[in-house]
């Protein structure tokens, strides 16, 4: 953008000779042009380009999360997503990447999954930061089962019947997530 007017056959040099621009990530370059002509007059001016220096990366990452216990599959994907969202580079400038590249959820019955976010720029060095998401395991499941039984002969089938529905009954569980009790019932003896 430097111009010339006036003089006779104007020459223009500049100092440094072939200055370069600065660093994209700041700094600054000074450059003196000078201006002679063949009358033995000339002229001199300075300017300088400045680049601002970079913002550091600020790097926000989610908090460890847990959640709870018989969530189904799809809630703790939609968690997780929405968990691998909230990390974000506040200021400054760079790429955020995960580690690994495409995390997955933990299974719905338990695990923890650690992701590492990180930020990699031209003006500064690498900025990796890491948070779990935990889904507790599902509560063990333990089965109480009706003692063995024997009842007196003589009784009619009904009878039979009601208490060995009786003693169907009887089984129960504790724990688990859903979990569905069964049995290999073919009927009363």
């Amino acid at each position: 953008t430097v111009s010339v007017t006036g003089g006779c056959s104007p020459v223009t040099t500049t100092v440094p000779e072939n200055p370069t621009a600065p660093d994209a990530c700041g700094g600054a370059t000074t450059v003196t042009w000078n201006v002679s002509n063949n009358c033995g007059e000339g002229d001199t001016c300075t300017a300088t380009f400045t680049v601002n220096p970079s913002t550091p990366a600020d790097l926000v990452i989610p908090a460890n999360y847990t959640g709870t216990t018989c969530m189904s599959q799809t809630a703790v994907n939609n968690a997780f997503s929405g968990w691998l969202d909230e990390a974000y580079i506040a200021s400054g400038c760079g790429e955020i990447s995960t580690i690994p590249a495409n995390p997955q959820a933990p299974s719905r019955c338990g695990g923890t999954v650690t992701v590492e976010w990180t930020v990699t720029s031209e003006c500064e060095t690498e900025i990796t930061e890491s948070a779990t998401f935990t889904i507790p395991d599902a509560p063990l499941v333990e089965m109480s089962c009706p003692m063995d039984i024997t009842e007196a002969t003589g009784q009619t089938q009904d009878q039979i019947d009601a208490k060995f529905a009786e003693w169907l009954a009887d089984a129960s569980f504790t724990g688990g997530c859903n979990a569905v009790i069964s049995n290999n019932n073919t009927g009363a003896p």
